[in-house]
Parts: C-alpha cells; sequence; structure tokens
C-alpha cells in the first residue's frame, strides 16, 4: 500500500545486485590496507570483527574492534585515531533505513486516509469532545 509506483522495490532490488555484486571484491582486504594504530573500526557482525581483528594483527596493527548494531552505542567512547564503519555495517544502515522509509511511509498513507476503523473511531472521539465542549460554553452563560 505504501508504493503505489514500485520506486521502493526498485531502490532496494537495485541495492541487493550492487551488494551482491560486491561481495569478494576486496573491501575487506582494502579496509586492512588503510588501518593505522589506533583506529577504531565498527563492525555489524562479531564475526566479521573477529575477521579484521586477525588480519589486522596479521598485520602488526594495534586497531579496537567493535561491534555495534544500534547508533546510540557509536556514541561510546572515542578513537584514539579514525572512526571507521565496515562495509558490512554501512550496507546493514542502508538496508534497515530503506525498510524504515517504507514502514513510515505506509504509517502516513493509513494515517491520512479517510476510511477505516481507525479514523471512525477518532472522528466519534471528536464528536464526544465537541459534546462537552458544548457543555462547557453553556454554563458559562
Amino acid at each position: 500500500m505504501s508504493d503505489l509506483f514500485g520506486i521502493g522495490a526498485g531502490i532496494k532490488g537495485a541495492a541487493g545486485v550492487y551488494l551482491r555484486g560486491a561481495r569478494r571484491s576486496g573491501r575487506t582486504q582494502s579496509l586492512l590496507d588503510s588501518l593505522q594504530d589506533g583506529d577504531c573500526v565498527v563492525c555489524w557482525s562479531s564475526k566479521e570483527a573477529d575477521v579484521v581483528r586477525r588480519r589486522a594483527k596479521e598485520d602488526g596493527k594495534d586497531v579496537e574492534l567493535r561491534v555495534c548494531k544500534d547508533l546510540h552505542e557509536l556514541s561510546r567512547g572515542t578513537a584514539k585515531r579514525r572512526f571507521i564503519l565496515d562495509h558490512g555495517w554501512v550496507e546493514e544502515y542502508w538496508l534497515r533505513e530503506m525498510e524504515r522509509i517504507d514502514v513510515d511511509l505506509t504509517r502516513m498513507q493509513e494515517h491520512f486516509t479517510g476510511y477505516g476503523e481507525p479514523h471512525r473511531e477518532t472522528r466519534r472521539k471528536a464528536e464526544e469532545l465537541s459534546k462537552w465542549r458544548g457543555l462547557a460554553v453553556e454554563r458559562k452563560k
């Protein structure tokens, strides 16, 4: 109901094609090559964090690894040097935000549509309130 034009489905489909195509393309190696001692890398999964931790250690780099799925957790502590979101984290963030947008669009349409039980209930409450307001006005006279 939220997207009659298929825009969201198209964007999600394009993202899926991109993300599948980017697998095994060297993103983790590129990240590892760029790391410097003191950098903080945030991963979405502990599995990915373990891979980065192990490979960074093999390269002799002293980096901090965090596993974080909540934006509020990101604010805990400050990195000694750079703060880097790994590609898995960025992918998950984009996917979740696209899902949130879809939910928001559906809620907006449901909220502003004039038919259905939620709107009948709202109308009934408004009518009831107006009766009480009318009584309050009559008492003041």
